[in-house]
């Protein structure tokens, strides 16, 4: 089998135009021999039927010439149907003996203008018009004269060579359908011949050559798969050691996240209470009055109290294995007004920052973890003071809390809104809004989990510069002994009512 050494495929286009070339010349001189052959064919089948029309037409013209002489030459439609056979004669075989072609056949050319036997018929036809002329327009004498060569020649020797005539026109006819069919058959027989050696000697070589090109090409793709194989086992080696490296780097990066995350909050958590602490301290170390430094003092110690317990409960959230406080022993109206206290001295403002309208009449003790109430409030109060104060409003912020015994607990209702927003009705299409309490998503995962613990729902209502908070939850109320110190610890003076 030859190969690309012998052929070259970059070059095989040159023996396809061969090919096509070839074929081109074959149907070529095919078609053209074709028609002009066809065309022969065509003009002859014309002949034959002018021809035999001439002999129709010479009865014709006989017929009108014996009628006209009936009616005595008088009759006008019998003359005019003479002039027009006759002038369709006289067409008919000028068409016949002066072909396009501008030369007759030997076989034609003898029978018009030949000499001997049988031949003449041109002289003849010449001879039969002339008498139907001399019909229409010679003398009478005349007239009877040329009728009478007339119905001699028609009905004799001129009416026998046109029939001669006829079958000699349908004789080369035959003729030259034989030589169509022999110059279709020859045509075919070349065409095969060609495809044949084509075949042989060009389209075979060919397609050695492309399969011996594609048996190269596959055994370098074989090669080439077997390299590439190798370099991708290489790859995914490299890829695993990087995936590897890359989660050491995410594990990394997500606990230094978290870390600094945590270490934010703690921060942001923590800085309300040590500057409503600062505050309070200046204004103890400021005070000459003894109630009031004792009040301060006390504030300081409560302060300082839910400081630590916020601290404790941060880290325990920071913690995975450590499972935060669930419960406790809170009294809600104990722990808003130490929030309250906490915003309103570290905002360091002449008027108060914060109006309570708390729940007096309802001084039950919950069960319910305090850190996590106490959070909530710290963190909703001063959202809501920052809101007013970037709005430039002075008015204080609303703090609302309503308990509500019932057989299964105590349902609770707290509410906090800006400066100037409404607070929510009982129509819950007032309460629909987002249930996130914080566009920093650090900050509302933790939120969301303090949230969780008391069992809670919240929503939230954004529409700057208006901010609501809705928190509602249920929890059971806790009925403690009467013990020393308790009215201390109901009115909030101590350091545990600060968070319950």
């Amino acid at each position: 089998m030859p190969g690309l050494e012998t052929i070259n495929p970059r070059r095989m286009w040159r023996i396809y135009v061969s090919a096509l070339l070839s074929i081109f010349i074959l149907v070529s001189a095919s078609h053209f021999a074709g028609a002009i052959i066809g065309g022969d064919a065509e003009r002859m089948a014309e002949d034959i039927n002018t021809s035999g029309r001439q002999r129709m037409l010479s009865q014709r013209i006989l017929f009108f010439a014996a009628s006209y002489q009936t009616s005595g030459y008088a009759d006008e439609q019998r003359e005019e149907g003479l002039r027009a056979a006759l002038t369709l004669f006289k067409s008919s075989h000028e068409a016949l003996t002066r072909p396009a072609s501008g030369r007759l056949s030997p076989a034609l050319a003898d029978i018009y203008f030949g000499t001997g036997p049988g031949q003449g018929l041109d002289a003849a036809v010449q001879a039969f018009v002339g008498d139907a002329i001399a019909v229409l327009a010679a003398p009478l004498a005349e007239k009877e004269a040329a009728l009478d060569r007339m119905k001699l020649a028609g009905a004799g020797a001129l009416l026998t060579d046109l029939n001669r005539a006829v079958s000699l026109y349908e004789g080369l006819a035959k003729s030259n359908a034989r030589m169509v069919e022999q110059v279709a058959l020859a045509g075919y027989i070349l065409a095969i011949v060609t495809l044949f050696l084509e075949a042989l000697f060009i389209f075979l070589p060919s397609h050695r050559a492309v399969v011996a090109a594609f048996d190269e090409v596959e055994a370098a793709n074989r090669q080439l798969e077997e390299r590439e194989a190798d370099a991708f086992a290489a790859l995914e080696e490299a890829e695993e050691a990087w995936a590897e490296a890359e989660d050491a780097r995410v594990t990394s990066e997500t606990a230094q996240r978290r870390i600094g995350d945590l270490v934010a909050n703690i921060r942001t958590e923590l800085a309300l209470p040590l500057a409503a602490l600062l505050t309070i301290a200046e204004r103890l170390s400021m005070t000459r009055l003894p109630d009031a430094a004792l009040g301060d003092a006390r504030s300081v110690t409560a302060i300082a109290d839910v400081s630590a317990r916020t601290l404790d409960d941060l880290v325990a959230f920071s913690d995975p294995a450590a499972a935060p406080p669930t419960g406790g022993a809170a009294n809600l109206n104990a722990i808003l007004k130490r929030a309250a206290e906490i915003v309103s001295a570290a905002g360091r403002g002449d008027r108060p920052a914060v109006a309570l309208d708390l729940d007096d009449a309802a001084r039950t003790t919950l069960d319910v973890c305090p850190v996590a109430i106490f959070r909530l409030a710290l963190f909703t109060i001063e959202a809501g003071v920052a809101a007013g104060a970037a709005a430039g409003r002075d008015a204080p912020v609303t703090v609302h809390l309503r308990q509500t015994p019932g057989p299964e607990g105590v349902d609770v209702v707290f509410q906090v809104a800006a400066p100037g927003t409404p607070l929510a009705t009982d129509d819950p299409q007032t309460l629909i809004g987002l249930r996130v309490l914080s566009e920093d998503p650090v900050r509302a995962d933790i939120l969301a989990g303090l949230v969780a613990r008391i069992d809670g729902q919240v929503v939230t209502h954004r529409a700057p510069p208006d901010l609501r908070f809705h928190l509602s939850f249920r929890a059971k109320p806790v009925r403690a002994q009467p013990r020393r110190g308790q009215a201390r610890a109901k009115s909030g003076a101590g350091p545990r009512t600060a968070t319950g």
